[in-house]
């Protein structure tokens, strides 16, 4: 079955399923590209010209009084091998609202409940946001809302996956023959308080992420350097843990916001570290790692003056110095690498992921010709930003591979 044939069976697929459910349907898509031209060296195999397409067409109808279904397909349409079709989202939704004349148990005035394919974000949305196939539920409560959900990803396309925490994923991106993307288990608990006081909104969560990839395909603990290495074994398992705080709302004068968000990151990492009983001298141990992140961010908007922004922020992660690599390459004791689930970074030429990165950022925004009589030029929108890219433990390696991580300074 060729490549067009497989998207036109998951499209159906994805719109036969409500049959019969008409009423309030939502449907549409989009598709979009990003092309960039690049110097590059001499004799350089790099492509002067790059880019990707993508499109997507989504699905999102009621099924009766109570439920509904979402559905998402995406499509990568470069050429090949890199063309890739997924699921983006398949998942059925119950919604249960409860009115003053209901018995409401202990203040709840709704519930949501979730399984299938969705989305799973914790309230920072730089540590985890991703497609898991798993069940979630929401229940709302008049001052506060709850929400746990857990799910799986090792179903997902690996070019629609953005697990990538171990050396063993980022081996298995690189791989023709590996079409699924890193097996994990994802969860999270969040409990969100909106408008507690003076329009400010507080969340708290608890995100963990669990390594089920088969321990067989690793290396083990204890065993040697030269020993994983003649076996052609790569990595080990991480596991990962995170606690998260995150508050955002007005600050005290008219058009000023803020956002700050706090994240402890605990878990273990497979470390090649001094050991008495190894013949080397060293042995391959899980040791604990304990890491941090900090993002602090204002906007000033002044809707006045062509509709400007003003912004300005800050995100600062822990580092290591005695990495050997910029994941899994701890090597005394424990570890203080953040590791993030679904690592990304801003910037268009250049970027840090998280880990050992101090990412500034300064923005302004505006509508130039919002007064124009021509409609659909009122809406477009110009943006100037300043990024500031540092190493937050001065040395060692970041995610940027021509960054010397041997070099001191940030």
């Amino acid at each position: 079955m060729n490549r067009r044939n497989i998207f036109l069976l998951l499209v159906g697929t994805l719109l036969l399923l409500p049959v019969g459910a008409a009423t309030g349907l939502d449907w549409g898509g989009s598709f979009t590209t990003n092309d960039s031209f690049q110097s590059v060296a001499e004799n350089s195999d790099d492509d002067i010209f790059e880019g990707t397409q993508k499109l997507v067409l989504y699905l999102t109808t009621p099924l009766g009084s109570k439920w509904e279904f979402v559905g998402q397909v995406g499509a990568f349409l470069d050429q090949e091998p890199t063309f890739a079709v997924d699921v983006e989202k398949l998942y059925f939704q119950r919604n249960r609202v409860f009115t003053p004349e209901q018995d409401q148990p202990r203040g709840l005035v709704g519930m949501t409940s979730r399984f299938g394919r969705f989305m799973i974000t914790e309230p920072t949305g730089l540590v985890m946001s991703h497609p898991v196939d798993g069940v979630a539920a929401v229940l709302n409560y008049t001052n506060f809302e709850l929400y746990a959900g857990a799910g799986y990803t090792g179903f997902m396309n690996k070019e629609f996956s953005g697990v990538a925490l171990g050396l063993a994923d980022s081996l298995d991106a690189d791989d023709n023959d590996v079409y699924l993307g890193p097996a994990r288990l994802l969860g999270l608990l969040r409990v969100s308080l909106p408008d507690i006081i003076l329009g400010q909104n507080v969340a708290v969560a608890l995100a963990i992420q669990e390594d089920l990839r088969n321990p067989d395909d690793v290396i083990e603990q204890d065993q040697e350097e030269l020993d994983a290495a003649a076996k052609g074994l790569v990595g080990g398992l991480v596991d990962t843990q995170y606690g998260i705080l995150a508050l955002d709302g007005p600050a005290g004068i008219p058009g000023l916001f803020y956002n700050a968000a706090y994240v402890l990151n605990t878990g273990r990492t497979l470390s090649l570290v001094e050991d008495d009983n190894a013949d080397s001298g060293e042995s391959y141990q899980y040791e604990p790692f304990r890491a941090s992140l900090v993002d602090v961010g204002v906007q000033y908007y002044l809707p006045s003056f062509f509709s400007s922004a003003v912004t300005a922020g800050v995100t600062f992660t822990t580092g290591d110095t005695d990495y050997s690599s910029f994941v899994e390459g701890n090597t005394k004791g424990d570890a203080n690498q953040f590791t993030a689930v679904t690592p990304g970074s801003k910037g268009l030429v250049f970027g840090l992921e998280p880990g050992n990165s101090t990412t500034t950022e300064v923005s302004y925004s505006m509508k130039p010709l919002e007064g124009s009589p021509v409609a659909v030029l009122t809406s477009l929108q110009t943006e100037l930003t300043y990024y500031g890219f540092f190493r937050s433990a001065g040395k060692g390696f970041v995610s940027a591979t021509d960054v010397d991580e041997k070099s001191s300074g940030s």
